[in-house]
């Protein structure tokens, strides 16, 4: 979910980007005479389009990671027992993000076996005491950034 707020923020960013050249196109074009004027005009229409294929990018990258995780990847439920403890202890203190790291702390457990990583650009979870409980319960790969995860992701053997 996170990844998608991200994304939304990235579009509305781009747009705005985008506007503030479109704007800039507009004025230069009324300077017919010069020679400057037009070079401009040239160079913010080659950066308005490189910025459109920079989110195409970014959008292929981002569904073709989340096409591949929804066949790999197991998705972790919320159950009574885990909005009972996150009540009782309270490891990172934005109730959600509680909840989430609660949901997560309790899939670890019951997939000992299994190879864990977590991406998260929220400060709150690269605490020391967050990165502690989730070592605890096998959570051995930890990334603030999302191309370093991807990196690491598309490197693991497909089941």
């Amino acid at each position: 979910m996170e990844a998608f707020s991200v994304l939304n923020e990235m579009h509305k960013s781009r747009n705005q980007f985008r506007n503030q050249l479109g704007q800039q196109i507009s004025e230069m074009r009324r300077d017919s005479t010069s020679e400057h004027a037009r070079e401009l005009v040239s160079l913010l229409e080659q950066a308005r389009i490189a910025s459109d294929k920079l989110i195409e990018d970014i959008d292929t990258r981002l569904f073709d990671t989340v096409r591949r995780l929804s066949r790999d990847a197991e998705l972790v439920g919320l159950t009574r027992e885990i909005l009972e403890e996150q009540r009782k202890t309270i490891l990172v203190e934005d109730p959600t993000d509680n909840l989430i790291l609660h949901c997560i702390l309790a899939h670890a457990r019951e997939h000992p076996a299994e190879d864990k990583a977590f991406l998260t650009g929220d400060k709150a979870f690269h605490d020391p005491k967050v990165q502690n409980e989730l070592g605890a319960v096998g959570v051995t790969k930890s990334f603030r950034e999302g191309k370093k995860f991807r990196m690491w992701f598309v490197s693991q053997p497909r089941s």
